[in-house]
């Protein structure tokens, strides 16, 4: 029979309509529910219900982000559109009998695809325009034309490009179970694929800096990058902000359109060179089965490896995750491809021995470190500045914030959704980067021992509390960046560590006294800890200024031990209250610690007569401290023990605490105590006192709070 060739028949969409209209009735009804109703539904909240942040009431209803059951709907409902009509590419019977019309199977392509546009499109117009006589009736300006336009549009090319993407898979694979789940696996699988490969090479190669790369890994999330377009993470590291429109960025839109255009037609050569026999096979193409047996069995085995190093916290573990994990997937994708369960023949198997040679040539390859990774240094010539800090996360937030300036963000309005410049730890001056490259050549030439202590007790190494994140970023004087990651151990380090976190660039960007604007601060809170009515405003500018300077002396004067002691406490927190257009409320508020090695303020409070207005004072706050040698040596049930511990003073007295009324001793007390978490970093805690703090309340002496001395107050 001649075939027809026109794109679109008019008999398959007509018949398209009738069977899968269901589809579309559900998606109508799924999003009416899920938009509409929800507007109707807040217009009879109570008044005070509506009256705090009414705007983001009305907006996040529209957000997929916000609403996961409408994210599922946006992702889900395509994906089902896409199987359903192209069901019969599945089954023999069924395929055999529509290329057997005089009909074209490019027509048979272009019409179902363009059914399944019109069985998405039309709910969302309907749901929309529901939504924009709702907020006509009911007065609400927030919801308008242009943002529902905006909505739609985003919506629409979601749905299209799900769609696109189902639909060419589909004509990969005879399977329809394995279609949906190739699709949403596909969705994530560039970033899915580099998140595990960054993973395992944080495991495997020193100084490889994991997270700055899963940061970088966001730009690869296709669903993501879409979802930001509504809104979503616009303001990276502020996702409770909501904003008030819908930005489209045109370049952003350009990857989903073009990948859309690359599907849909890759699907449409597909569909044509696909062989009718091959419904029922897992893939349909003998040109993409080893993609696929292969990719399968290397994401599996990076998974399972990843996840064991995570968990157990060695590289044996991670060594074994790649073998069991590349064993199951090359069992399981064998028993796919062949549909039987008969897959014990050395035939079957010879393909994973090539596999695992592979893999171990790779992991020598990486151990032995060829290209010199581990051990290659910056040239102090070459650099421009260093960023080191114990995370990346203000280095990306920066970067953020200079991206969205560039595309047109106005800063004042990014300060207003909280998102400011943070005080970045950079180091611009040559005598900090030249201490910091000594540092990282020390960590490098320990890096063997550093390695074997890793790779023997991974969890320690990345999460114990004396253990220190180092991240590097050196930006070269070209404009590349040269990236490491470290954890070492903080005591070992200290004297490397040290003249860098004394440095005053180093405190000039951390403590924000440094960056107070004295004209706008209103005044001054002075909060002490511990017991409560400790409290001192001062609101005269004279006075701020002299606390000011005060606190500036005495920052210049910390030292690294005092910065960084294990459980170290405070006598109390200092509040600037400032006045700032920005917030909503008028005023910021920008904090620092009151340390308890601060002199100069110390005698600043006492000159002006509130010293003991602001913090806790003995005899006056404390009567008395309790104090009993550590018996346990075990940190971890030395801290449950501590926990609970019931403050009882009879109770305490007859497990051997003794009682120390002499105020010199409750000062010395109060001023060395640390927090008995400080045990899980210095063990040597473990050889001092527990100290419990009483006070008097009614002629009753009552235990309040407890902490760790490591010598007892002299005279005891």
């Amino acid at each position: 029979m001649r075939s027809n060739n026109f794109l679109i028949n008019k008999g398959i969409l007509k018949n398209d309509m009738k069977r899968w209209a269901f589809l579309g009735i559900i998606y109508f009804l799924g999003i009416f529910f899920l938009i509409p109703l929800r507007i109707i539904m807040l217009q009879h909240m109570p008044p005070d219900f509506m009256a705090y942040d009414m705007p983001y009431k009305y907006l996040e209803i529209l957000m997929p982000y916000r609403s996961p059951m409408l994210a599922f709907l946006l992702l889900a409902m395509p994906v089902l559109t896409g199987i359903l009509l192209f069901r019969y590419l599945q089954n023999g019977e069924e395929v055999a009998f529509h290329h057997a019309l005089p009909v074209s199977r490019k027509t048979f392509y272009h019409t179902h695809m363009l059914a399944g546009c019109i069985l998405l499109l039309v709910p969302l117009f309907l749901n929309i325009f529901i939504v924009w006589l709702l907020a006509g009736i009911y007065g609400i300006p927030y919801l308008s034309g242009i943002y529902l336009g905006k909505w739609l549009f985003l919506s629409s090319l979601l749905n299209l490009f799900m769609l696109s993407l189902c639909v060419f898979l589909g004509t990969i694979t005879g399977m329809s179970f394995l279609q949906a789940l190739l699709t949403f696996i596909a969705l994530y699988l560039p970033a899915g694929f580099i998140f595990l490969l960054n993973t395992n090479l944080g495991f495997l190669l020193w100084g490889w800096p994991a997270e700055y790369y899963s940061y970088v890994l966001e730009r690869y999330d296709l669903v993501n990058r879409i979802m930001n377009l509504y809104g979503a993470n616009r303001f990276t590291y502020l996702i409770t902000a909501m904003p008030t429109d819908i930005v489209l960025d045109y370049r952003q839109l350009l990857l989903p359109f073009f990948l859309m255009a690359v599907f849909y037609l890759a699907g449409l050569y597909l569909y044509n060179r696909r062989k009718l026999e091959r419904a029922g096979e897992a893939i349909t193409f003998d040109i993409l089965k080893e993609i696929f047996r292969y990719g399968v069995v290397f994401c599996v085995m990076l998974l399972l490896g990843s996840y064991w190093g995570e968990t157990q916290g060695s590289i044996i573990w991670t060594y074994t995750g790649y073998l069991l994990g590349s064993l199951l997937a090359y069992a399981g994708v064998e028993i796919l491809l062949a549909r039987s369960f008969d897959i014990f023949h050395l035939r079957i198997w010879r393909g994973y021995l090539v596999y695992g040679l592979a893999i171990i040539f790779m992991l020598l390859v990486v151990k032995i470190d060829i290209a010199g990774y581990e051990k290659k240094l910056p040239d102090l010539d070459d650099i421009k500045y260093v960023y080191m800090d114990q995370s990346f996360g203000y280095f990306k937030l920066e970067r953020d914030i200079e991206q969205m300036i560039k595309r047109g963000a106005d800063p004042k309005e990014l300060k207003k959704q909280g998102l400011t410049r943070p005080a970045l730890n950079v180091f611009y001056g040559e005598e900090n980067i030249k201490k910091i490259i000594e540092l990282q050549e020390k960590i490098v030439a320990d890096r063997e021992s550093l390695k074997r202590e890793r790779n023997t007790n991974m969890k320690k190494f990345m999460n114990h509390p004396g253990y220190q994140k180092i991240c590097l970023i050196y930006e070269k004087k070209d404009g590349s960046l040269f990236i490491r990651q470290y954890a070492v151990e903080r005591k070992r380090y200290a004297s490397a560590l040290k003249p860098v976190y004394e440095s005053e660039e180093y405190k000039k960007n951390n403590f924000s006294i440094y960056h107070l604007p004295l004209a706008k601060v209103r005044e001054m809170s002075i909060n002490g800890y511990e017991v409560e009515h400790k409290n001192v405003v001062i609101k005269d500018p004279a006075l701020i200024a002299e606390a000011v300077a005060a606190l500036k002396k005495d920052i210049e004067s910390l030292t690294y031990e005092e910065m960084f002691k294990p459980g170290r406490t405070f006598w109390g927190s200092i509040d600037f209250i400032i006045e700032d257009d920005s917030p909503p409320e008028g005023y910021r508020i920008e904090s620092i610690a009151w340390e308890k090695t601060f002199t100069y303020f110390d005698e600043w409070l006492k000159k002006i007569g509130k010293y003991e207005e602001a913090r806790i004072i003995p005899g006056k706050d404390i009567s008395c401290v309790l104090i009993k040698k550590i018996e346990e040596k075990d940190p971890e049930k030395f801290i449950k023990k501590v926990g609970e511990q019931k403050l009882e003073l009879d109770l305490l007295f007859r497990q051997g605490f003794v009682r120390i009324d002499d105020k010199e001793a409750i000062e010395y007390c109060l001023r060395c105590y640390v927090y008995p978490y400080a045990v899980q970093e210095d063990l040597d805690y473990l050889n001092g006192y527990l100290v419990v703090f009483a006070r008097d309340f009614e002629n009753t002496t009552v235990p309040v709070f407890t902490g760790i001395i490591t010598e007892k107050p002299s005279g005891i």
